[in-house]
């Protein structure tokens, strides 16, 4: 069930941003402003396709190099690798958690992107490209959430056993 979700949400995220990066395209400066010094005012800039081609390369490959890592772990024999374990016994569970899991990471990653994204247009819409809001609390919250996300199917794995069918 969350695999199915997850999936989805995150090939909507990845489309979403892929659209919402258009459209900023667009709609940015021909300088961007990414870097500003403590009263606000902008000290680094990046050219508009420089940004673009960057952010497609990055967003591309992390989709990419996730899709294909999940792959490789759907092809583990884990009756092998896990011979004396509960877990190497269910394969079938354990493929499906691996496999939500990279969804639910990639998904949360694509998310992040679209609001930084987003919070990247509203400064660089105004023409002083100032920054007027604090996003430091963004960074946290995304850490704290990829953070927990990264060692929830790990430590369900080592401290729990799969569900009996």
């Amino acid at each position: 069930m969350y695999t199915v979700i997850f999936n989805y949400w995150r090939r909507a995220a990845f489309l979403f941003l892929l659209g919402l990066l258009l459209f900023c395209y667009v709609g940015f400066p021909d300088s961007i402003a990414y870097k500003h010094n403590g009263v606000g005012r902008p000290i680094g800039f990046i050219d508009k396709q420089n940004f673009f081609y960057l952010s497609v390369g990055v967003i591309v490959g992390l989709n990419l190099v996730f899709g294909l890592v999940k792959s490789q772990f759907q092809k583990i024999d884990f009756q092998k690798l896990l011979p004396n374990n509960n877990w190497g016994t269910n394969q079938e569970y354990l493929k499906n958690l691996l496999s939500g899991w990279f969804n639910a990471i990639l998904a949360f990653i694509n998310t992040y992107l679209v609001f930084s994204l987003m919070g990247l247009k509203s400064i660089n819409m105004e023409v002083e490209q100032n920054l007027d809001r604090d996003y430091s609390w963004f960074l946290i919250i995304g850490a704290i959430v990829l953070i927990g996300l990264i060692f929830s199917v790990p430590l369900k794995i080592l401290f729990s056993n799969p569900p009996k069918n």
